[in-house]
């Protein structure tokens, strides 16, 4: 971003400003030793009679000026709005050094009068031109490149931070739809006991209202307790069974376990619910059966749903329709990717669900 120094930047490699600063001088430290030793000879540099010292420092600092110039001047605040403007001034840049050193080389090699003539030095600089050249432009484009590597890692950091902002909002969104879908059945329980058992009523009102104060003020964040997720889900069965508990078998088995789990919210409710919805209503009590098995195996959680059906109802079969169970096929990608496994299967007269997500160990 044009607004972020490269020392900010440099904060995704480094722990601060001065670690960055000394990595650069640690570098330019090892390069001045290399060029510096005293065995080179350049034209008429010697590291004998100790003139290439001199010619690498004032070449440094050349080579400086094209890196820094480019990394923490022209880059930043040209490139990002004004790109030809950062070529044109950065070009320019490159060849006012490179003119402004090999002027300086054939002026500093005639003082040390190791070549017959000025003219001598002059030819022997512009000899040079493009091996300097060639150093100056690397240094030139290093400092362009400086900020590659940085940009792509702020980028990708900044792509990330916004997709975990749209799957936050996306899963808001489906619990938002989630929610009120799961208190349908809960209202129309109370409707039907309020005449015939008033008494009864108002304790299923009271669950009704455990219910709501778990979907509204629990389930805020992306995990909950297990045990909470799993009460929950005993007091939506129970609004059921008052409802239909006199005409079907509903047996339940709920997980025992020493450890603490975390779940997603409000995964398993949508399930339950469409198994009370497309229940079966036989004349006879046996034929219509509900059967859920919950099991934690190896920090997993594993759900068998089982319920019959009646061949001749319309179904909003569980792969193609249905609020509930849609949004929970998405919540359960958004989350949990390719690590769980859920199978629904619709044969002989009965709807049977297995799923199996891995749960989150508290402490």
């Amino acid at each position: 971003m044009p607004s972020q120094t490269s020392s900010n930047k440099l904060s995704f490699l480094f722990p601060n400003f001065w670690g960055d600063w000394l990595l650069h001088v640690v570098i330019w430290s090892l390069l001045l030793l290399i060029c510096g030793y005293r065995g080179w000879d350049w034209l008429f540099f010697s590291g004998a009679d100790g003139s290439l010292w001199i010619a690498v420092l004032y070449g440094y600092f050349f080579n400086a000026l094209l890196f820094y110039g480019n990394a923490f001047f022209l880059y930043p605040r040209f490139y990002q709005g004004r790109p030809k403007l950062f070529w044109v001034l950065s070009i320019a840049w490159l060849l006012i050094c490179q003119s402004i050193e090999v002027l300086i080389d054939g002026a500093f090699g005639s003082f040390l009068i190791r070549v017959p003539s000025f003219a001598a030095t002059l030819s022997l600089a512009a000899g040079a031109f493009w091996v300097t050249l060639l150093i100056n432009a690397i240094f030139w484009a290093l400092g362009i490149a400086y900020h590659l590597p940085l940009e792509l890692i702020h980028k990708k950091r900044e792509h990330q931070f916004l997709l975990q902002e749209k799957l936050e909002a996306e899963l808001a969104f489906l619990r938002a739809q989630i929610n009120p879908h799961s208190l349908f059945n809960g209202i129309n329980s109370i409707y039907h006991l309020i005449d015939q058992q008033p008494n009864q009523a108002k304790e299923t009102l009271l669950q009704l209202s455990e219910l709501l104060r778990y979907q509204l003020y629990e389930c805020r964040e992306d995990y909950i307790d297990l045990d909470k997720e799993l009460l929950n889900l005993q007091n939506y069965i129970s609004l059921e069974e008052i409802r239909k508990g006199e005409n079907a078998l509903i047996s339940t088995a709920f997980p025992f376990s020493k450890e603490k789990y975390e779940v997603a919210p409000l995964l398993l409710i949508p399930f339950v619910e469409n198994a009370f919805k497309y229940l079966s209503h036989y004349p006879e009590k046996e034929d219509n059966r509900l059967n859920l098995v919950l099991k934690i195996e190896d920090q997993r959680l594993v759900m068998h749903l089982c319920n019959s059906f009646q061949e001749q109802q319309k179904q909003a079969n569980a792969l193609e329709g249905g609020i509930g169970l849609e949004n929970v096929r998405r919540r359960l990608n958004l989350i949990y990717a390719n690590s769980y496994q859920l199978t629904i299967k619709k044969e002989a007269g009965q709807f049977e669900v297995l799923l199996d997500i891995p749960l989150k160990r508290i402490g």
